[in-house]
């Protein structure tokens, strides 16, 4: 029963498609799989306790995948790649192996075979020209210490420090810490020695969303959104005459404030997608 399977990985979680024997899209979670992180060996008991039990309830055995497309965060420089791509033949071994960058899974899923411009907007964010078969120009991004400007750490960085500062509106400051229970010493130490600060605060982001019609928050998110536009759109030749468009989380659900920002700096928003994987999976389907 030959298949294939189509991957989109971050560093929480991977999301996996793959069409069962009746023709169902069936889907899978594991956790992320990246490379700066995990070595070999972890790739591996991911895939062995994670994935392969997953599969097993369709009746497909790691010998019938015969292709298999990942997508994922820290998989764009060679070396990176070769490690996952040699973790996965382990448990493939029938199957031929591509590994390539989340941008270039998120430019693929948005776009196809067509150009424009790609960006993301999850608890990071990045961007790049595609010019319909490769990334033709990219801006780096810098992570959420330097850049990373419109993604979730990004704008919950600017909420939470202004609770810390006492500027963010009274009523919308009681929710935040009636919901997330936090204080100045927690705060602090996740943030300085928690593992993956940027994680803990895209949750921040998660609860802006929330709250998008008090005033005071739909300024940080569009702030937000405005500071990535200027730093990144902006700096591509075909920002005035191709679609921009965007995959990810934050920009799924600040959908109206990202429409804002397109119609205010004059460009045109196209394609808005939560997640990539369904594109992904029809971008690779046979005969598509």
């Amino acid at each position: 029963m030959p298949m294939q399977l189509v991957a989109d990985s971050g560093s929480t979680k991977t999301v996996w498609q793959w069409i069962a024997p009746g023709g169902a899209v069936h889907e899978a979670r594991t956790a992320g799989i990246n490379p700066y992180y995990l070595g070999a060996s972890d790739i591996e008991a991911i895939l062995t306790r994670e994935l392969v039990p997953a599969l097993a309830v369709d009746d497909v055995a790691t010998h019938d995948v015969m292709a298999l497309f990942f997508y994922g965060a820290g998989c764009s420089l060679g070396a990176r790649q070769a490690l996952v791509r040699e973790a996965m033949a382990r448990s493939f071994p029938q199957a031929s192996i591509a590994v390539e960058s989340d941008l270039l899974g998120a430019a693929r899923a948005l776009c196809g075979h067509s150009a424009g411009i790609v960006c993301v907007l999850g608890t990071g964010s990045g961007s790049c020209y595609y010019d319909g078969s490769v990334i033709a120009a990219t801006v780096p991004s810098l992570g959420f210490i330097l850049g990373d400007e419109g993604g979730g750490a990004h704008i919950g960085k600017k909420i939470v420090t202004a609770f810390l500062r006492g500027e963010l509106p009274p009523a919308v400051a009681w929710r935040l810490q009636d919901d997330l229970a936090i204080t100045k010493e927690v705060v602090l130490d996740r943030v300085n020695r928690g593992p993956m600060p940027s994680r803990y605060l895209a949750g921040f982001a998660r609860f802006a969303s929330e709250q998008q019609d008090d005033p005071y928050v739909r300024k940080v998110i569009y702030d937000s959104f405005s500071e990535f536009v200027e730093h990144y759109v902006m700096r591509y030749d075909g920002k005035s005459r191709l679609p921009v468009h965007v995959v990810g989380s934050v920009a799924f659900h600040n959908l109206a404030i990202l429409q804002a920002v397109a119609r205010d700096r004059g460009f045109v928003l196209g394609n808005v997608l939560a997640s990539p994987i369904d594109a992904l999976r029809a971008f690779h389907q046979p005969g598509a």
